[in-house]
């Protein structure tokens, strides 16, 4: 985690530096949201890319590792509930409404009253879209089968909410539902929020109103360089978004020297 009010001080401070504006706290809540979410793409986009470079044996310097460590922070994983399908041949299950990026899902081991196993599980469903899974229905040597089920996503249309959607998982074969299941995957992070109370036309921090960055620790420094960014385009301010891309710049090359 990473405290709000540090880097909110840290931003005003840098941004009033040498004058170039005041950013209120709603601005900065909305470009700490975004400058959080801009970091966390980053890390998929990363990570994809370490993979293809040499590895590094030495601790801490594997650009992979860090980047799963970071990742850690939005990491989780829970049991899924599946129910019978209404409308087709198959079970069917809800994804976390929190979920950003599906790692994978798998069937669990199942053990009766006496301790004793009933099935083994870690047989991980593999994502396919509708005209394949037509296509496995059809031959008698890809019908998915317990051992090597499938699934595919679709949003759920009796979703009336209007902050968020319902992403279902239709699940083959059907008689998957008697099996329990977990889920893997990267949450989507709270919204950081910078929380005030006004004092003599002045807003002051209230922690108790306020949401902390999830990202990791050793992100602070790049938070603030980000939402200084996003504040000098907001602002109409090409110096300060200049002064931070040559501190970003400075920065990576004494990192490589």
């Amino acid at each position: 985690m990473i405290d709000v009010d540090n880097v909110y001080q840290k931003v005003l401070v840098l941004a009033n530096k040498e004058q170039r504006g005041y950013i209120t706290p709603q601005d900065f809540n909305l470009l700490a949201d975004k400058a959080q979410m801009e970091i966390l793409n980053d890390y998929f986009h990363g990570l994809k890319t370490a993979h293809q470079k040499p590895k590094n044996q030495t601790e801490i310097s594997d650009e992979a590792d860090m980047l799963r460590e970071k990742m850690s922070y939005f990491r989780k994983t829970a049991d899924l509930d599946v129910v019978s399908s209404t409308t087709e041949d198959a079970s069917e299950s809800s994804l976390p409404s929190d979920i950003y990026m599906l790692g994978n899902i798998i069937t669990k081991s199942e053990f009766d009253s006496n301790g004793v196993m009933t099935y083994q599980g870690g047989n991980e469903l593999i994502e396919v879209d509708r005209s394949r899974l037509l296509n496995m229905l059809k031959n008698p040597l890809t019908r998915p089968t317990a051992t090597r089920p499938v699934y595919y996503r679709r949003q759920n249309n009796n979703e009336t909410s209007t902050t968020s959607q319902v992403i279902t998982i239709d699940i083959h074969p059907g008689n998957i539902s008697a099996l329990k299941l977990t889920i893997d995957y990267w949450s989507k992070p709270v919204e950081p929020k910078w929380g005030y109370v006004i004092f003599n036309k002045k807003a002051l921090h209230n922690f108790n109103t306020s949401t902390n960055f999830q990202l990791h620790p050793s992100e602070e420094e790049n938070l603030v360089m980000r939402i200084l960014q996003l504040a000098g385009v907001s602002m109409e301010k090409p110096g300060l978004q200049q002064s931070v891309i040559i501190d970003k710049q400075t920065t990576k090359q004494n990192q490589n020297s």
